[in-house]
């Protein structure tokens, strides 16, 4: 989250606000909280993203620019180093016997990955706990199905 609290900062200052001020607009009750969350030693909830938002007089997406614009970052400059697909291969070697499973990943980057990618993002922004486990506990599913 360390994108958010510097976006977090950013409006805060250009705002003329002290983090003791958006600490209490947005519930918190000391300004140690907000100072913990700009420096990025400490995530937000959504729900406190929500109110710090509203404190500031935005959205949380506005918030979230700076990491979304980091991720387009990143995928562009995949795209331009590899016309657009990339062969990544990693090893665990905690395998290191022939009896255990070879965990060599080959993963393939297209345009499409960022889209997809920037989907899943969307909409687990505002997903509780609950539905983040789900999520997660789908996703180990489908990686381990057979091809």
């Amino acid at each position: 989250m360390d994108f958010v609290g510097k976006e977090i900062k950013k409006r805060r200052t250009m705002l003329r606000m002290t983090q003791e001020e958006l600490a209490l607009k947005s519930g918190y009750k000391t300004k140690g909280s907000i100072q913990k969350i700009e420096d990025g030693t400490t995530d937000v909830t959504n729900k406190r993203l929500s109110m710090i938002a509203k404190a500031l007089g935005c959205t949380p997406s506005d918030l979230l620019s700076s990491y979304d614009k980091a991720i387009d970052n990143s995928f562009n400059n995949l795209s331009n180093n590899s016309n657009n697909v990339t062969h990544t291969t990693s090893h665990n070697h905690y395998y290191d016997d022939d009896s255990k499973k070879d965990s060599t990943a080959h993963i393939i980057v297209t345009e499409n990955t960022k889209k997809y990618f920037l989907g899943i993002i969307d909409n687990v922004r505002n997903m509780d706990d609950d539905q983040l486990l789900d999520v997660l506990k789908y996703c180990e599913f489908v990686k381990s199905k057979k091809r």
